[in-house]
């Protein structure tokens, strides 16, 4: 049961206004919209990030247990999605907002709704969809925990240091994560994600 656990109990006064202020990207989820105090803290760090211009980033990450019910989820996308920049969405999850079984039709359908100016669709073991398609990397998969934020935290970091291969780059980080177990011990180095991408 993840009801009333530590990531939940963020206050919008312990948010690092100055931090959030400076930085390049604020980059959050919807798993802080599911309770309070959680739900309040992400809405102040999105107006200090959209008061500073600060690019937004968001892991839509639909959980079902945590929901009371899909349409409170898809009521907190409403009121979460219009204020983001760079989206990275499953492809189940990108069908439950747009109804579109399709990557490029979901992505599209996402961008016409909420405005959002990137949109990833992630595909598991057939790759991701931004703009087209990256297929995935060969693995030998032992733990796919912790892939979506793998290859997303990689995206974010290709795109801020101006990598014109951030969709491959990202792809090839999360077929290195599936080969670990445990999803942060299975994060890969920078070197293994360059030699990965030699592979391909």
């Amino acid at each position: 049961v993840r009801r009333g656990c530590g990531d939940t109990r963020l206050r919008p006064e312990e948010i690092p206004a100055a931090m959030i202020q400076k930085a390049k990207v604020l980059h959050l989820g919807t798993l802080s919209m599911t309770e309070e105090p959680a739900r309040s803290a992400t809405a102040w760090a999105l107006s200090l990030a959209s008061a500073a211009g600060v690019t937004v980033s968001c892991d839509v990450n639909y959980r079902a247990p945590l929901w009371d019910s899909e349409k409170a989820f898809l009521h907190a996308c409403d009121a979460l999605l219009p204020r983001v920049q760079l989206l990275k969405v499953s492809l189940e999850e990108a069908a439950l907002l747009t109804g579109f079984s399709q990557p490029e039709q979901a992505a599209e359908a996402i961008k016409g709704r909420w405005g959002v100016e990137t949109v990833a669709v992630t595909l598991g073991a057939e790759g991701a969809w931004l703009d087209g398609l990256c297929p995935a990397f060969r693995a030998q998969a032992a733990d796919t925990t912790g892939a979506g934020d793998c290859f997303w935290a990689a995206w974010l970091y290709a795109r801020l240091r101006g990598r014109p291969d951030a969709l491959p780059f990202a792809c090839a980080a999360a077929s290195l994560c599936v080969e670990k177990r445990g999803a942060i011990p299975a994060m890969p180095t920078l070197k293994e994600v360059e030699a990965r991408l030699k592979q391909n």
